[in-house]
C-alpha cells in the first residue's frame, strides 16, 4: 500500500486512493492541491475538507529543518545574524 493510500485509509477515505493513484499524486504533488484541484479529481466537498485538514495537521507535525529554525529565530547557523 502506497504512502498516500495508507493516510486516505487513516482519515477514512481509502476508496479515493485509486484516485490519486490514476493522477499520479504523491505528498509532494498533494501539498499544492487547491480545493479546485481536489473538486477536479472528482472529490466531494466533505472528502476535501478532510483532506486539506488532514494536510495542515501533517505539516505542523514536520520537524523543521535547522535552516527554518535559525530563520525564525534570526540567526544564521554560525550565530545571530548581524
Amino acid at each position: 500500500m502506497s504512502q498516500i493510500a495508507s493516510w486516505l485509509a487513516r482519515l477514512g477515505l481509502s476508496k479515493y486512493a485509486e484516485v490519486f493513484a490514476a493522477h499520479e499524486v504523491d505528498f509532494e504533488a498533494l501539498r499544492h492541491l487547491s480545493d479546485d484541484d481536489l473538486k477536479s479529481l472528482g472529490l466531494p466537498l466533505g472528502p476535501r475538507r478532510k483532506i486539506l485538514a488532514g494536510l495542515a495537521s501533517r505539516s505542523e507535525k514536520q520537524p523543521r529543518s535547522k535552516a527554518t529554525a535559525f530563520a525564525v529565530r534570526g540567526e544564521g547557523p554560525l550565530g545571530p545574524s548581524r
